[in-house]
């Protein structure tokens, strides 16, 4: 699973866009995982180390491909009285702003997609139609929801990288059995996560075929596909 792919495609997409980003050679984890998992200390620490190097640096937007970074900068470390002076987006608003001004198409895709939701973007932050909007400018053979999709989506079984057990599992299955049931090939996820912990149900050894799908990020699909026109 190349997770890091996210980051590449994101940074092509906005180089696409005429946007040179400044990336941080010694940039931190947002402290999502170590607030979920109950270590308020460290994560006050980290979130302040990582307001006063963005503070320092004069920066005035941080743009994230990652739901929970996007979650934790916009709206956590307000809820926790760490006030912030840039300004957070996540790559989707950036995207659906720059792709809403014209000019651009996309190539057609051979696939049957199905989409799965980010917990941190969907359901916390009430953002579903934001992928979607990207994904209905996509040329697919067909695109077809799960049966549950949206805010009623199911999560990957994980958060933290804790608590994976045999519930996760069993979450993690009954989300394949999902994907299968819309006869999709291809599914598009909105969150490195989320690729992690299917493909590790994937690895069933008694239901690999069962189960298993090929999987790809929004943003990949998307750098991918977007053509000037």
């Amino acid at each position: 699973m190349q997770t890091e792919k996210i980051l590449i495609d994101s940074l092509r997409l906005l180089n696409f866009f005429d946007v040179t980003p400044r990336l941080l050679s010694d940039e931190r984890c947002c402290g999502h995982d170590l607030l979920w998992s109950g270590d308020k200390e460290n994560f006050e620490r980290i979130s302040r180390l990582n307001i006063d190097q963005l503070n320092k640096l004069g920066i005035e937007t941080v743009i994230t491909a990652c739901p929970e970074c996007f979650m934790t900068l916009h709206t956590t470390y307000a809820s926790q009285g760490l006030p912030i002076n840039f300004k957070v987006v996540h790559i989707y608003d950036f995207l659906e702003e720059q792709i809403d001004k014209g000019a651009v198409g996309f190539k057609p895709l051979d696939r049957n997609i199905t989409f799965q939701d980010s917990c941190r973007l969907g359901r916390l932050e009430n953002r579903v139609e934001l992928p979607r909007k990207l994904l209905q400018r996509l040329k697919p053979l067909k695109f077809e929801e799960m049966k549950e999709s949206g805010g009623a989506a199911i999560c990957c079984g994980n958060s933290a990288w804790i608590g994976c057990d045999s519930f996760s599992k069993a979450m993690q299955v009954k989300r394949l059995e999902q994907v299968q049931a819309t006869g999709s090939d291809l599914l598009i996820t909105a969150c490195p996560k989320c690729q992690i912990h299917l493909k590790c149900a994937m690895e069933d050894p008694f239901r690999r075929e069962q189960l298993s799908v090929e999987m790809m990020d929004l943003t990949s699909i998307i750098a991918q596909t977007i053509r000037w026109e």
